[in-house]
Formats: C-alpha cells, structure tokens, sequence
C-alpha cells in the first residue's frame, strides 16, 4: 500500500502545474499578445514612407504570404491595463477583427482595429507575426525596403523566457515545489520501509516492488488528475471562457513531467536505500545509518537555505509594502496628476534626438512653468562605482519637486541651497557623502545626459 504522502506529493503536483500554468499565461497574455510565431520590432525610420504607406504595404504582404500581421500600440490613457492591435488579416487569427482578440487575463484589454485606422501614426513600434516561421524575416526585408530599421525577435523562446523570468517569483516557486516534493516523496517512502520490507520477505525484487507502487500510483493519478483537470476546467470557463486552454494545458503538461520525473527519482532513490539493509533488519525498520544521514543531510541544507530565503523574502516584502504605503500617501497629496506616454519605439540615438528636437521644448516650458514634476529614484551604490560605498540613493528632481517636497537637514529643517540658473543644475551631498562630492559632480553630467553626457559642463 502507497504511503498517504506520496499520494499528498503528487496532488500537490497536479494542482501547483495547473496554477503556475496559470499565472504564468496571464503574465505573458499582459505583456504580448499570445499565438504568434514571431515579433518585428521597428526602431527607427528614415522618413521616406509615412504611416499610412507602411500600414498599406502591411496589408499587402499580409495577403500574399497568408499571415496575419498586427502592429500593437498602447493605450494612451490606460497603457497598463489596455492595448490596441491594428490587424492586417491573411492568415491565422484573422477572425479578431470580427470576434475580438480572446483575452486569457481579465485584468488586461486588447482591441482589435483594421490596419487601415493605423492612419499616419509612426511606424516605429512591435509588429506581431502570425503564421509560417519564415513570414517574420520576409516582413523584415518588406519594411527595410520601406526605410524602416527592423528585426525578428522571439519572445517566447527558451532564451528569452529565461531571462525575463529567472529572477521571478513564479521561476523560484518551481524549485520549491520541486524541494518539496523531494522531500515529501522521500520522507513516506522511508516511513514505509516495514512494509518494503515484507514485500521483500515475500521474494519480490526491487523491480517488482517499484513496479508495484507506480501501478498504484497510476490507479491514484486517475482519480486526482480527473479532479484537478475538472476544477481548472470549471474555473477558467468562468474566469476567461476557457481562452487559450490549448496553451494552457501544454504549460500544465510540461510542469507536471517535469515534477513527476523528479519525484519518480526520489521515490526510486529512497527505495534503493531500504534495499541496502538485510530483509531482517527491513521489517524493524531499519536504514543504513551513513547513507541515510547523507540523504538527510541532502535535503536537510537546501531546505535550510529556502527556509532562510523565505524569512528574507518577507521582511523585503513587509518593507515594500511599507514604502508603496507612503508612495500612495504622497501621491494623495499631490492630488490630480497626469504622466506622459509617447508612442513608439525610441531605440536609437537618431529617433531620441528627434524626440528632443521636437517635444524639448515645451516639456522645458512646462518645467519652468511649475506644470511638471521629476523625480527620478537610482541606486547610488550601483550607479557610481564609488568603492566602498555600501548604501546610498540618487534622487534627480526639478524645482517644482522641491517646492513641495524640501530636503532637510539631520535635524529635520529645510535646507535653502544658493538659487541656481535655469540653466544650472544643483547638486545635494549629504554630510556622509561629503568626502565623494568630487567623484559626484563628475558623475552628474552622465546621470542627467547619459546619451549625451557633454551636454552638461562641469562646473569651472
């Protein structure tokens, strides 16, 4: 008889798989449109061609090489929580322009316009790729004819994906779960070991025993499997109309392998171990006691460290918390405010100097004229290379931040600095910082201009 734990192992396997699955296709339906094969990402523009002309030669090509193309551009009120896709229908998912884009997160909206209404916006920015895998490179060299600098990008490969979320939340959870499992697995097997034992005694080889618990295991699985699959079942239709339940389930799959393998080997390695002691000393049950220290041990460090990093991960969170708390209090203050989203991809030197010609002036203008408020927040430590430096904030702020947020001295008293020229920039370095006030201004120029640092001059 399957020790209960093992049993308990592999549900939480099941229901962990369906619920990464899940908020793992939420994350990515947030942050690109799902189904495509590939992205083009436009860069920059030598002009020649205006908006329309792109969004006409779209469509063409999109017709003759049966692939959908979709250029997606945020929403300027809600650039969070809502985007715009302008569809050039020809291939797969050509049925969004009348049946909308089928939303996996209900937290997030896309709507679905013909490419035509793309009118004369800019054309730097992402196109979706919807068909064969070659139609991304074709529609690469189509806008390079058009003067346009563009390239194929894979957000959903292996690469990308790792390196977006190795840092994540949803990426270590995995390894916990896996520790877990390990655990758990390993843990009922050596509880069970009487039983291994008389099994033993009964002649039946190691083969035959594990053979044993995984028909067991495959009758449990049936069950569970059943269960979660029509819970999840249940609860997507109602949360999405089961939308991209194809992908959804493929996630699922893969975790649940990839989980299962491992606790398949800790149950094979723990039972190899209740073979190393004679069948008499089995049915006390008993272990080796070197090769169960060692297995303890194994387990015993990683959980130590999970343990010490959940203990941090709380005390981060408690003061993230704290700190969003006062962000939302000074916020409150500040009262109505608007922030700024300009369309398109600025991802060369050309197309930001262009941004600056064009929209410096006024956004100057508004500075002086009290209508906007900079605060830019760095890491000190990180961003200046001064050594030895353990701590440390960098706050970048215009007049009008201070004037209604000043900064004061250790003694809580407003500090009132020299007036400086508009075209002058003031630099605060705290009395613990002092003897760095040298590598400070040299490096403010970089700070404020580091596309153009030689904008800003030292101070003679």
């Amino acid at each position: 008889m399957l020790h209960r734990g093992i049993k308990f192992a592999h549900a939480v396997v099941l229901a962990f798989s369906a619920t990464l699955s899940f908020l793992f296709l939420r994350s990515l339906d947030e942050d690109w449109a799902l189904g495509h094969s590939a992205v083009v990402w436009v860069t920059d523009s030598d002009g020649a061609a205006s908006g329309s002309q792109v969004a006409g030669a779209i469509a063409e090509f999109a017709a003759k090489n049966h692939a959908t193309v979709a250029r997606e551009v945020p929403d300027l009120k809600d650039p969070s929580h809502r985007r715009h896709l302008y569809l050039a229908p020809g291939g797969p998912h050509s049925d969004w322009l009348q049946d909308g884009y089928p939303a996996f997160s209900r937290g997030y909206q896309t709507e679905v316009h013909p490419v035509a209404a793309l009118g004369e916006r800019d054309p730097r920015g992402f196109y979706y790729v919807f068909g064969p895998d070659a139609a991304a490179a074709s529609l690469t060299r189509t806008l390079t004819d058009l003067g346009l600098v563009a390239s194929v990008n894979q957000p959903f490969s292996i690469a990308q994906l790792t390196t977006v979320y190795a840092d994540g939340a949803l990426y270590r959870s995995f390894f916990v779960v896996a520790l877990a499992v390990v655990t758990m697995t390993g843990a009922s097997v050596l509880l069970n070991a009487k039983a291994y034992g008389v099994q033993r005694l009964q002649g039946r080889s190691f083969g035959q025993i594990l053979l044993r618990d995984m028909r067991q295991l495959a009758a449990f699985w049936s069950v569970a499997c059943a269960a979660v699959s029509a819970g999840t079942l249940l609860l997507l239709g109602l949360y999405n109309g089961l939308a991209w339940i194809g992908q959804f389930a493929a996630i699922a799959l893969g975790c649940t392998l990839a989980l299962s393998l491992i606790a398949l080997v800790a149950h094979s390695a723990m039972l190899w171990l209740t073979f190393q002691t004679d069948v008499l000393r089995a049915l006390k049950g008993e272990l080796p006691a070197r090769a169960a220290s060692v297995s303890a041990y194994l387990v015993r460090i990683p959980a130590l460290l999970l343990a010490l990093s959940i203990a941090t991960a709380v005390v981060l969170a408690a003061q993230d918390v704290l700190a969003r708390q006062e962000s939302r209090e000074a916020y409150a203050k500040i009262g109505d405010a608007t922030s700024i989203r300009f369309n398109g991809s600025l991802a060369s030197d050309t197309a930001l100097r262009s941004l600056d010609e064009n929209v410096g002036p006024w956004l100057r203008q508004a500075d002086r004229d009290g209508q906007i408020i900079v605060a830019g927040h760095r890491d000190l430590r990180l961003s200046s290379g001064i050594p030895g430096l353990t701590k440390g904030d960098l706050l970048v702020v215009n007049e009008s931040f201070l004037a209604k947020q000043p900064v004061l001295d250790p003694a809580g008293r407003p500090i009132e600095p020299a007036a400086a020229a508009p075209d002058q920039v003031r630099v605060l370095v705290p009395e613990s910082l002092a003897q760095h006030t040298g590598r400070l201004k040299e490096l403010t120029p970089a700070w404020l201009s580091p596309s153009d640092p030689d904008k800003i001059s030292p101070p003679k």
